[in-house]
């Protein structure tokens, strides 16, 4: 026979499940009130309180699983600086919670990203060229990375415009990166003088 909290668990699982968030959060709210050592139900309460516009309140609960030992903390980091950033527009708080992934775990590409389009809407230029060159240090196919990283280059030199092509070229990258790229490849011909080119480029990104 199951466990009390065992059947309060499936309940908000199925609920989740079936897309029914606001119910779903309800019942991971009972559920922790009763056993709130269970992190990855802290977790699960974030993301949902999150999709009900309840940024704070999913604030506290990220808190409570940090607090709790959930297993990868860098991806709870992560949520929390885009809750701030995207969200509350709050970008020095936002930089502390990706800086505090990267510590945990500095290969963590997902906030190297982050933080590379957080330095970007915040005018640093240079800084944001930074991170987007170490993400595809570390990540060569983070398409979205490279299309910035040609988008915030002032002349763009032919090894870049290299590295755009051939992104270009592979059969594996989706319609919206090869969007992104195309218009970084059309910019950057158009830099370098190439209008023709640079033309064609645009034609096929809008296509």
């Amino acid at each position: 026979m199951p466990t009390a909290r065992e059947t309060m668990l499936g309940e908000a699982a199925h609920l989740r499940r079936e897309g029914r968030t606001a119910e779903a959060a309800a019942a991971y709210a009972r559920l922790l009130a009763a056993f709130p050592d269970l992190p990855d139900s802290w977790y699960n309460l974030a993301l949902l309180q999150r999709q009900l516009g309840r940024f704070e309140a999913a604030l506290a609960s990220y808190q409570q699983a940090l607090d709790r030992g959930v297993r990868e903390p860098e991806e709870v980091h992560l949520n929390r600086g885009v809750i701030y950033a995207d969200h509350l527009l709050r970008p020095d708080e936002a930089e502390r919670e990706l800086a505090r992934a990267l510590a945990l775990n500095p290969d963590y590409v997902p906030a190297l990203l982050n933080l590379a389009n957080l330095r970007e809407d915040r005018g640093d230029r240079d800084g944001a060229r930074l991170r987007y060159e170490e993400v595809l240090g570390r990540d060569p196919t983070r398409w979205e990375a490279l299309a910035r990283l040609a988008n915030l280059t002032p002349a763009p030199d032919d090894a870049l415009i290299t590295r755009l092509r051939e992104a270009l070229a592979r059969r594996d990258v989706n319609a919206a990166d090869q969007a992104s790229l195309g218009f970084a490849l059309g910019r950057a011909l158009d830099a370098a003088g190439d209008y023709d080119s640079a033309f064609a480029a645009y034609g096929a990104a809008h296509a």
